[in-house]
């Protein structure tokens, strides 16, 4: 490790909880002054989203259930919480994996499923780790996680007991596409 980095690492570990979050953000996403219409967009998109899970008007699907149907194991400390995802996003994903096994055959949606795998891994791992959407009355906290190699988004809440996937957002799409399945 440089000096220059250790600098910077230690200069991070003196920020409190907000500040890291709002480096982790730009660090992740760039300058967002630019963008607030975007996150406006996301925010409603999820809480309509959290309204539609609230009220029952949608099912939990078990993001369990859809990585055994892809022949993924989870880890085992994934016990402690109960994984599930808005049926609209268990659609993304098998729409993308059906994509990506269309367009170039079987590794690269065998890469993609990998990806996805890592990415609930990590999100197991470590829940709370990874920035927060700026949600006004939100009842849960709604965190993303940006897949390596391909250009999508895990959007999930984090319960005392459950992860919830919100979206499997693609980054080239328009921001918040997804935003009508939080209307009630």
């Amino acid at each position: 490790m440089t000096p220059e980095l250790a600098d910077v690492i230690e200069a991070g570990r003196a920020l409190n909880d907000d500040e890291r979050e709002i480096a982790a953000l730009v660090l992740l996403h760039g300058d967002a002054e630019n963008d607030v219409h975007v996150a406006e967009e996301w925010n409603e998109t999820v809480n309509r989203r959290l309204d539609e899970l609230l009220s029952g008007k949608v099912k939990p699907v078990s993001v369990r259930d859809h990585l055994r149907g892809h022949e993924r194991n989870l880890p085992h400390y994934a016990m402690k919480f109960d994984l599930n995802q808005h049926p609209e996003a268990d659609d993304e994903l098998t729409a993308a994996h059906d994509y990506y096994l269309k367009v170039s055959g079987s590794d690269l949606s065998d890469r993609f499923s990998d990806r996805i795998e890592s990415a609930v891994d990590f999100v197991f791992q470590w829940p709370h780790a990874f920035p927060r959407f700026p949600i006004e009355y939100a009842p849960v906290t709604v965190r993303t996680y940006g897949l390596e190699e391909f250009p999508f988004s895990i959007v999930y809440a984090v319960g005392e007991s459950e992860i919830f996937v919100l979206a499997y957002a693609h980054e080239k799409r328009k921001p918040g596409y997804w935003k009508h399945r939080l209307e009630k």
